[in-house]
């Protein structure tokens, strides 16, 4: 086999030297790019045309599939996708056998996703693997693989400095809306992701999360009063926390027995 030139995008710095290490024991490969970003990486692909691509799922400016959406179908390089997802997110790269590694990795995995890429550097199978991808983004933009609650989350994976840090579901007290984002509340410093209340809703256990306010889930279990004040409803939290009820949401509090 030819030499196999390499774009790898991560916005971690120390994710990208690890791939790249990886890389060097093998010596067909070359890594034309580092890209920290989705916009580094559309750059990077556009002039380079590498053969593969390791692109990581989150990244500022444009996620790993807003890159792939952007380019045009024969323009996009064999990929594959590097992420801290949890098990759930990534059902919809299961279904259309795209493959991905699952932060944090080990060699024998890097390795078996490596053969895979290299049985598919042909034509006609990078051409069935350019008609899963363009099924998947379409799959991703009507909201089809945003989980449900069968499934729910038991992890969030999020970026602290240049790592990605772990918080358990189980730790989050509550969790506040703030646009296309969220901020997860719990012991210690509160953690901002990049999702919106709506897709939380549907991705997190409804028995354990309650919806209680437009920008506001709590869990449940740890309600210990429910105060009403001018007419105005408040949750009040084990550590102390108030978190206001927004009118729609009151009738959702008497099926956890917690008022109505």
């Amino acid at each position: 086999m030819t030499g196999i030139r390499v774009v790898i995008a991560d916005d971690e710095r120390l994710a990208r030297s690890r791939i790249r290490a990886l890389l060097t024991d093998r010596g067909r490969y070359e890594v034309v790019a580092e890209c920290p970003s989705g916009t580094a990486t559309l750059d990077a692909i556009r002039r380079l045309a590498p053969d593969l691509l390791f692109l990581d799922v989150q990244m500022p400016n444009g996620t790993g599939l807003d890159v792939m959406e952007r380019l045009p179908r024969e323009e996009r390089p064999l990929t594959i996708f590097t992420t801290a997802f949890d098990r759930y997110a990534l059902a919809a790269f299961d279904h259309h056998a795209v493959d991905y590694l699952l932060k944090p990795f080990d060699d024998e995995r890097f390795a078996e996703a490596l053969a895979r890429a290299e049985a598919m550097l042909d034509r006609d199978r990078l051409r069935d693997w350019r008609d899963r991808i363009a099924t998947l983004l379409l799959e991703v933009a009507r909201g089809d693989d945003e989980g449900d609650s069968s499934h729910p989350i038991d992890r969030f994976a999020v970026r602290v400095a240049d790592r990605t840090t772990i918080v358990p579901v189980s730790a989050v007290t509550w969790i506040e809306g703030a646009g296309d984002y969220a901020k997860l509340h719990g012991a210690g410093t509160p953690h901002l992701i990049r999702t919106t209340m709506q897709q939380l809703e549907r991705r997190l256990d409804p028995r354990r999360f309650i919806r209680v306010h437009r920008s506001a889930i709590v869990q449940i279990d740890l309600v210990t009063e429910v105060r009403t004040v001018d007419e105005a409803t408040v949750l009040v939290l084990r550590d102390g926390t108030r978190v206001p009820v927004g009118r729609r949401y009151r009738s959702r509090l008497a099926t956890f027995g917690v008022g109505g």
